[in-house]
């Protein structure tokens, strides 16, 4: 008797779905805020039990508030004790989601405390998961940082996990079971998982970090050069469409209108505005794929096994409705003058005869631009004279030509 009036005494004792959480320490921790941690730590334990299924998961935990640090949140030794800094917790109010985070560490239970990079990557997975929704600043895996690295851990390994998920089924709870028994290898472990190095993987996403791996339905490519090889944008179709013949550097006017279709997205990454248009299966730019025999309902970088693959030396143009005076480059010589540009063209054509024009980066002339030569034949539909189309305005103001 004596020794349960103690336990009440020193502890507040919490229960729910089998999980006890109690909670001690310093007494002016906000009590509105440990009701928060509490109540959500009830919610999300029994569900990232559930999905790690560690069979040695601690069914109790404690959560320790401490007056004298001013750290992030922690769980020592991956034990069953979860560490808050009152000066570090209190300014934060809408930071109680975190609790996630280290109730995945709990779970967790690893021998080793490394790699470092991985284990804080599954945590937060953990709490993108099946955290309750909190402060959005702090945790946001909706855009890649393209300065980011899979060592950096916690949300940049995340979001790389979750790239991975869906295109190797099952690897983030294999990853987790591999390090629960202390055989994680850097080379090996990931050799033998998915058959290729974690850098090779990361590679491969920083090349194309889309959330949403292609579709196994109808879709197509939306543009492909040089500098963004195999970039692809794709949607599956709804309407009645098939399969057909792309031409790389074709104009939205060109279409045939015979059935074929595909989805337009403004983001590379099948992000922002997107429009369906009818496709073409007509060649008139050099270069074209037959999309069926080109692994359609593969990664992009599959497209390079296409019979005609864009050789080296081109210049890829592209203008369609949604993209007025869109254009990717590739330089070729210093020595130009103005002269005409011929939209939709290949270096290849290019005949030397001095005409010349400036390429920008950006849709708007923005960023950076390259001056290359020009091409006084018209081998493909509609060309532009770019002195009298406002080269040094807005892409939009090619529409006055």
């Amino acid at each position: 008797m004596l020794i349960a009036v103690l336990l009440v005494t020193c502890f507040l004792l919490h229960t729910s779905l089998g999980v006890i959480v109690t909670t001690s320490g310093d007494p002016n921790f906000p009590k509105d805020y440990s009701k928060k941690l509490i109540s959500t730590a009830q919610l999300v334990y029994p569900r990232v039990a559930a999905y790690f299924n560690n069979p040695n998961a601690p069914t109790a935990i404690n959560l320790r508030y401490d007056g004298n640090c001013d750290t992030v949140p922690s769980v020592p030794n991956f034990g069953s004790e979860i560490l808050f800094c009152t000066k570090y917790m209190s300014p934060r109010p809408l930071y109680y989601d975190v609790i996630t985070h280290e109730i995945a560490h709990v779970i967790q239970g690893y021998p080793k405390s490394d790699p470092f990079w991985l284990i804080e990557g599954i945590a937060d997975f953990a709490r993108w998961k099946f955290g309750v929704q909190s402060d959005p600043t702090w945790f946001n895996l909706e855009k890649f940082d393209p300065n980011s690295k899979y060592t950096d851990g916690y949300s940049p390994a995340a979001r790389f996990l979750l790239w991975l998920e869906p295109r190797y089924s099952g690897i983030i709870k294999s990853l987790d079971g591999v390090l629960r028994k202390g055989i994680y290898d850097h080379v090996q472990t990931w050799k033998s998982l998915v058959g290729k190095s974690v850098d090779d993987l990361w590679n491969e996403y920083a090349r194309n970090p889309s959330l949403t791996p292609a579709p196994s339905g109808d879709y197509i490519v939306f543009y492909e050069d040089k500098y963004h090889q195999g970039t692809v944008n794709y949607q599956s179709l709804t309407g009645k469409c098939s399969n057909g013949l792309l031409n790389f550097n074709d104009r939205a006017s060109s279409v045939d209108g015979k059935g074929h279709c595909f989805r337009i997205f403004e983001g590379r990454d099948c992000t922002y505005s997107s429009y369906i248009i009818s496709g073409d299966s007509r060649n008139e730019c050099p270069a074209h794929y037959d999309l069926a025999s080109c692994g359609m309902d593969k990664k992009a970088s599959s497209f390079s096994n296409c019979d005609t693959p864009l050789d080296k030396n081109y210049i890829l143009f592209y203008e369609n409705k949604y993209h007025k005076g869109a254009v990717s480059y590739q330089i070729l010589t210093d020595q130009c003058s103005n002269g005409l540009l011929y939209f939709n063209d290949r270096a290849s054509s290019v005949d030397g005869k001095g005409h010349c024009f400036r390429i920008y980066e950006g849709r708007d002339c923005t960023l950076g631009s390259k001056i290359i030569s020009g091409d006084s034949r018209n081998e493909c539909p509609g060309h532009f004279d770019l002195a009298s189309c406002g080269m040094d305005k807005k892409a939009s103001s090619f529409k006055k030509c």
